[in-house]
């Protein structure tokens, strides 16, 4: 199948797509209707390749609208981009439904140029992300139904330009990947966030060429990225829970061991499951006779051998029935 989208005056762009449950496609790109004066389009092809219908977005001779994102819902278009329609660039969202109707957009943003480049739907909360000035943005809208309301963003702000270009939530998180200047150079990077876009955590990697990661999606709870490193192309697959023990490497206190109780005697954040001192007294678990030594005990109290010096009942501490058991020993038992 091959097909020609809708053409314009000038150039034409399709960077997005979607499929539905039956094959049909959705479209989302930018046409340029008159000279430097784009506009956004969202359209649909049946299975064989015939065009359903098309939508476009945008005012002639106010500068330049763009979609680069699609996402679809079970009844629902949801397309990230910007608009030239201000001083600045500022974010621009866009709802139709799979039939075509135009539901609402969304313009959102600052003093600074805004833009977006993908889009991510869970149940009514909409996820785009990009750039803001030189940063890194994410911005989270709520789908009231016939207009959408901003909720929340987040910024990434490295030592230079940074930026973002794919999406995706899966499992209560959301998944980013764009790239981020370190020491002079642009480095792939994937970030994670709650639903709030509180930050989970962050991971970067590249040569010494300008790298980035390009897009990110979640099936089967893998993380798959791509993008390019020393100009070359890279697919990477991430395991969120790497022992499948439930709890997310970024939370788990021992994510290369299975520990579901998350279960750290010592408090030091490393659990008892991977702790080689699982009681902190400076003896190894294997060499420790007592490896539940209380955390507040002084050290000087513990032997070589992780025994606690007046450790009389072995319970591995020095308490009240130590000292009767003491008591005991010099005096006789109580009357």
């Amino acid at each position: 199948m091959s097909v020609l989208s809708s053409s314009y005056h000038g150039y034409n762009y399709a960077w997005g797509v979607v499929t539905d449950e039956l094959g049909n496609l959705y479209v989302v790109g930018s046409s340029e209707r008159a000279y430097n004066n784009i506009w956004s389009y969202v359209e649909m092809y049946n299975p064989l390749g015939v065009k359903q219908w098309h939508q476009h977005h945008g005012l002639f001779g106010v500068g330049g609208n763009g979609s680069t994102g699609l996402a679809r819902s079970a009844t629902s278009l949801y397309t990230a981009g910007q608009t030239g329609r201000g001083v600045n660039l500022q974010v621009l969202a866009m709802k139709y439904t799979t039939a075509g109707t135009q539901v609402w957009t969304k313009e959102w943003g600052g003093a600074a140029s805004e833009a977006t480049y993908d889009v991510a739907v869970s149940g009514a909360d909409v996820y785009l992300t990009g750039f803001t000035g030189t940063d890194l943005l994410v911005v989270k809208l709520h789908d009231d139904g016939a207009a959408a309301s901003y909720v929340a963003s987040a910024v990434y702000a490295g030592a230079g330009n940074d930026g973002s270009w794919g999406i995706d939530v899966a499992g209560g998180v959301v998944y980013v990947a764009g790239s981020t200047s370190v020491s002079g150079n642009n480095e792939a990077i994937l970030l994670a966030y709650d639903t709030d876009l509180q930050p989970l955590w962050n991971i970067t990697w590249g040569g010494p060429a300008d790298d980035a990661a390009n897009d990110v999606v979640v099936r089967d709870g893998v993380i798959y990225v791509t993008g390019k490193v020393n100009n070359q192309a890279f697919v990477n697959a991430y395991d969120p829970d790497n022992d499948d023990d439930g709890v997310m490497n970024w939370l788990d206190n021992c994510p290369d061991v299975p520990n579901a109780d998350q279960a750290d005697f010592d408090g030091d954040g490393l659990g008892d499951a991977c702790d080689p001192d699982i009681d902190n007294d400076g003896v190894l678990n294997e060499a420790d006779v007592c490896d539940a030594t209380p955390p507040s005990l002084p050290l000087q109290y513990v032997e070589p051998d992780g025994s606690v010096k007046g450790d009389l009942d072995g319970d591995c501490d020095v308490d009240l029935a130590d000292f009767a058991m003491m008591q005991e020993r010099f005096t006789g038992p109580n009357p």
